[in-house]
């Protein structure tokens, strides 16, 4: 119960769950470099790179400052940056995109400011 670790165990492993959902918050600021699996919202700010999520959403009160590799993105809200997804990239009414984008499919909704 208390003393050493199991030795069983196997050590961290970068695997985690593909079926996870991570979320920044409204009001929360993260400034770096994230490496994700599963799915990523966004409804904070987040100045940097965001890589490897399998599907993420940038939420109308969210903003991206920085370059974002992905498998699938959503964007409700800003991204100032280049936006690199190997499936499709959906640009939603009111979402602001600054930068250049990489993708097979792209969806892109009335009302979209996209530069």
């Amino acid at each position: 119960m208390f003393g050493k670790e199991d030795e069983t165990r196997a050590p961290m492993e970068r695997s985690g769950d593909p079926n996870a959902t991570s979320i920044l918050a409204s009001g929360c600021r993260f400034k770096g470099e994230i490496e994700v699996q599963g799915t990523f919202r966004i409804e904070g700010e987040f100045e940097g790179t965001i890589r490897h999520p399998d599907h993420l959403v940038v939420g109308k009160t969210g903003h991206v400052k920085g370059s974002i590799y992905a498998k699938s993105a959503v964007i409700g809200g800003r991204v100032d940056g280049n936006v690199t997804a190997d499936d499709k990239i959906e640009l939603q009414s009111g979402s602001v995109l600054e930068g250049d984008i990489k993708t097979r499919r792209l969806v892109i909704d009335e009302g979209v400011v996209f530069e």
